[in-house]
């Protein structure tokens, strides 16, 4: 089998993002890949992670593959 292509992945994870909208994505999260999850539940826990961070935060949070 050949090896995939950054592209061909891409390219075909959009098409599986796009054709099931309701599927989960699973990240590494910690040491491993320097990526953390922030979970705010309700709009006092997202003033108070503005607070904190000093408003420094994107206006919109996405993931990109």
């Amino acid at each position: 089998m050949a090896k995939e292509t950054r592209s061909s992945y891409i390219k075909r994870n959009r098409e599986m993002l796009e054709a099931y909208k309701e599927m989960n994505i699973g990240l590494v999260l910690g040491q491993a890949s320097e990526l953390v999850e922030v979970d705010t539940d309700g709009d006092k826990a997202i003033e108070l992670l503005k607070e904190w961070s000093e408003r420094d935060l994107p206006e919109k949070w996405t993931y990109i593959l």
